[in-house]
């Protein structure tokens, strides 16, 4: 058996160098490792094949330097994630290829896909593919935020005028937020009707489907929709000319009649309306919208309800200051 006391130096030994490679800005060598450490070259080398083999660190094959894995100290592991996340969110809905992430967050391929694992297994980012996997965040970051986004500005100002609608009509009302360019279900007032149209709090959707992301569309400044229109066009689903045509045509009548309507565009057999919610600068802060089964609702009464939607949100007051926490988490146009 080893002496303990040797089991102990050579324990001590290796923390040395996982606490050297966590304070480096940058990927070390061999030769500086042991230059920091006071110690020869041989011994180093034998800590950090250990520390390799156990995954706690990775040796670049293009210039054999170290750097830590996803498999380090618990400041190390939070701060790769963080900085990991953030590099993620930023990309919006198409997300980021592995190289692009390496690139964003300085760290190895093969760190970035080890860090990625855990938080695709807990469906914290998603792939979205689009010829290559792409990673991007997934709405289920939602479930962390959900108690804050509830008690925000926008939503304790509207839980009055949500709860109103829907004695009103006995349809569900629901509020949206964009982040980006799909639109995110971030509050709920159910019917309480048998047969009624509620969606999960969470749930997001792309902004030229549907009467919420249509009522956001046809109201934000031309630039920010000249910019999503753009993106749209480079995905997979993007709508051909005539498609786009008869989008561009649709928004412009939103604008005239200042709300919203879609029958069976995102979901066969459900109807909604909807209308932009305005903070004191004008700015587009979220979308109202009513939402019901279509076999319970004529054209006519559709079209009352767009009515009394806009009219119930002309008394909203909402601060252009109080939204500073949600475009904290929206990726800046």
């Amino acid at each position: 058996m080893s002496d303990p006391k040797n089991q102990l130096r050579t324990l001590s030994r290796g923390l040395d160098v996982l606490e050297l490679i966590e304070a480096a800005p940058a990927p070390v060598s061999l030769t500086e490792l042991a230059r920091q450490m006071g110690e020869s070259t041989p011994i180093v080398f034998r800590i950090l094949q250990t520390l390799e083999e156990r995954k706690y660190v990775y040796r670049r094959e293009s210039d054999k330097r170290y750097t830590l894995s996803g498999r380090q100290s618990a400041r190390g592991t939070v701060f790769r994630v963080m900085t990991l996340l953030r590099v993620i969110a930023g990309s919006a809905s198409r997300g980021r290829s592995l190289t692009e992430l390496a690139s964003g967050t300085g760290f190895e391929a093969a760190v970035v896909q080890e860090l990625l694992d855990p938080l695709m297994e807990r469906g914290i980012v998603e792939v979205n593919r689009l010829g290559e996997d792409r990673w991007r965040m997934s709405a289920k970051v939602l479930e962390f935020v959900r108690p804050l986004l509830a008690e925000n500005d926008l939503t304790t100002q509207l839980i009055p005028v949500m709860e109103r609608l829907g004695a009103e009509t006995s349809e569900t009302i629901s509020l949206f937020r964009r982040i980006s360019d799909e639109h995110v279900l971030t509050a709920v007032q159910p019917s309480r009707q048998p047969i009624r149209y509620v969606m999960e709090v969470g749930e997001r959707f792309p902004l030229h489907l549907g009467a919420a992301g249509k009522a956001e569309l046809a109201f934000i400044s031309s630039e920010q929709k000249a910019r999503i229109l753009q993106r749209l066009g480079e995905t997979s689903s993007a709508p051909d000319k005539d498609q786009m045509d008869r989008l561009n045509a649709e928004l412009e009548l939103v604008r005239q009649r200042r709300y919203a309507v879609s029958v069976g565009e995102r979901v066969e057999g459900a109807t909604a309306v909807a209308s932009p919610v305005r903070d004191a600068a004008g700015a587009v802060c979220g979308v109202l919208s009513i939402m019901m089964p279509s076999f319970r609702v004529s054209d006519e009464q559709l079209h009352q309800m767009g009515e009394a939607l806009v009219s119930a949100l002309q008394n909203v007051f909402i601060p252009a200051t109080g939204e500073q926490f949600w475009q904290g988490l929206s990726p800046k146009e």
